[in-house]
């Protein structure tokens, strides 16, 4: 949402659904549509991370099973030898 001071953002902060959102923005003559208003409500409603969960995703990615012995130059001949085959 663009353009928004920090009043009307503690209001739609305060808006209990994507319909009162809407209906808020609409009554600050704000040109939004139910679509938009439910995206913005799911944004500015996002769950808190704890700690555990944020060190669970540090690095981008969770890895739930060691990858070893993974040959990445073994797998590219592999890929090109079928390539020629076909």
């Amino acid at each position: 949402m663009k353009n928004f001071n920090a009043e009307m953002i503690e209001k739609a902060k305060a808006a209990k659904s994507a319909k009162e959102l809407f209906e808020l923005a609409k009554a600050e003559g704000i040109d939004i549509t139910e679509d938009e208003a439910r995206k913005y409500f799911e944004q500015i409603n996002l769950p808190a991370l704890d700690d555990e969960l944020l060190d669970m995703v540090s690095g981008g990615a969770i890895v739930s099973e060691p990858i070893m012995n993974y040959n990445l130059e073994a797998d590219k001949d592999e890929k090109r030898k079928r390539s020629h085959c076909e």
